[in-house]
Formats: C-alpha cells, structure tokens, sequence
C-alpha cells in the first residue's frame, strides 16, 4: 500500500477490515490464511524455523501466496485484511 496514490487508497479503505490474531497462534491455522491480504498493524511474528524472512509492521502477506506455514504470532496480532474477492 506504501506504492499506491493517496486516490487509490481512497477506493480501498472502505474494502479493509481490522482483525487480531491471538498470541501463540500459527497464522497459517488462523482464520485469515486463506483468502485474504493482510497488513500488520502492530505485534510481532515469529519464524521458529527461520525459513522466511518475519513481517515488520506496514508489510503485508496472503493471498494470493501462502501464508508462511512456521510463521507464530509471538504477541497479539492486530492488522487490516482485505478479502481475495477485492
């Protein structure tokens, strides 16, 4: 989102929804794995495997590729998703 023009933004606002991911949860077992485009909000990820590079706060992952399968919310997880049909 970083990239778009604050015009373009302007049409996916009303499209993104906020949500949490519980500490200790595997985000690829949460309820937002499939089908949605996330953006971290604030918490931190964890990689126990170290097999990809932890999102920071601003990076966003989802669909339309997989959710990194060792990626562990370590703290409470709050981000904005937008559904795979926007």
């Amino acid at each position: 989102m970083r990239s778009l023009a604050s015009y373009q933004l302007q049409h996916l606002l009303p499209l993104l929804a906020e949500d949490r991911i519980a500490a200790g949860e595997r985000l690829a077992d949460s309820h937002l794995s499939q089908g949605n485009h996330c953006w971290l909000q604030y918490g931190h990820i964890a990689s126990p495997e170290n097999t990809t590079q932890v999102s920071q706060i601003g990076d966003s992952w989802g669909y339309p590729d997989p959710v990194p399968s060792d990626w562990l919310a370590e703290t409470e997880l709050m981000l904005y998703k937008l559904p795979e049909e926007h």
